[in-house]
């Protein structure tokens, strides 16, 4: 029974949503099967257990590290029919924006990785201070950052999304706990994302900015929030301050005008 429990545990791993397996997966699929041919039950059980960790350490690498591929472990998506499949297509700038929004307000992506995918293209290019990027490829961004943060123990703030001369702005507060073994923490920062479309109205670039230098961020995570510059300050602090700024802009430009 537990031989079987552990086969089936394995057999979902690998077969789940494959509706096409990859070269890669095709690999693992064989090994499972010539695992399973195996006469003694004891050898079957521990190469069953060694191909699961196996695989969930490969994929794991794949999805973190820009230099490997993830198409080893999915579809390769090469017709334009298939990349726009699914997809919402040529929707209203407002609209994208409003979804945008959601997705940092409602399915606080950066942290879970719950994103909108129907305005995304599959080959989108998300690029930022973290040395894991530039990825191409939505697949390998959600599967990243669906395992890089402990989720009860991170977050991301808004501060304020804004439309740009056909671009979406969003400026975030962010500051968590990494899935690591020994849980280092992020002191809180804060950035800027820059979404820019491409002519089926889809997410095409994914830049993001970081208000802290990178050394900074990567030597107090690792070794002391301590290290360098202070946390940012809380939300609602900075959200007022950019409130601020916003109504002495409008001041400004007023008087301008008058003036004139």
């Amino acid at each position: 029974t537990r031989t079987s429990a552990s086969s089936a545990r394995t057999s979902k791993i690998l077969l789940s949503t494959l509706t096409r397996p990859s070269t890669m997966e095709k690999k693992f699929i064989l090994w499972e099967q010539n695992i399973q041919r195996l006469p003694c039950p004891w050898f079957r059980r521990r190469y069953t257990d060694v191909l699961e960790t196996v695989w969930s350490v490969t994929r794991w690498m794949a999805s973190r590290h820009k230099r490997l591929h993830l198409q080893w472990f999915s579809d390769v998506l090469t017709d334009q029919e298939e990349l726009l499949q699914g997809k919402a297509l040529n929707l209203p700038l407002e609209q994208r924006y409003e979804m945008i929004k959601q997705d940092f307000l409602t399915r606080n992506y950066y942290i879970t990785g719950n994103m909108s995918k129907t305005i995304y293209s599959e080959t989108c290019f998300f690029d930022g201070p973290d040395p894991d990027q530039p990825v191409t490829g939505l697949k390998k961004y959600i599967d990243a950052t669906s395992k890089l943060f402990d989720r009860k123990k991170s977050k991301m703030d808004l501060l304020d999304i804004y439309v740009k001369e056909d671009k979406v702005i969003a400026k975030w507060r962010l500051e968590g706990v990494l899935n690591l073994p020994w849980k280092p923490s992020i002191k809180a920062y804060t950035g800027q994302t820059e979404y820019t479309f491409n002519e089926h109205g889809l997410v095409a670039r994914h830049i993001e900015s970081w208000d802290i230098h990178v050394v900074d961020a990567f030597l107090s995570t690792l070794i002391s929030p301590r290290i360098g510059a202070p946390p940012a300050l809380p939300a609602d602090v900075l959200r007022a301050e950019i409130e601020r700024r916003k109504q002495a802009e409008i001041v400004e430009q007023s008087q301008a005008t008058t003036d004139t």
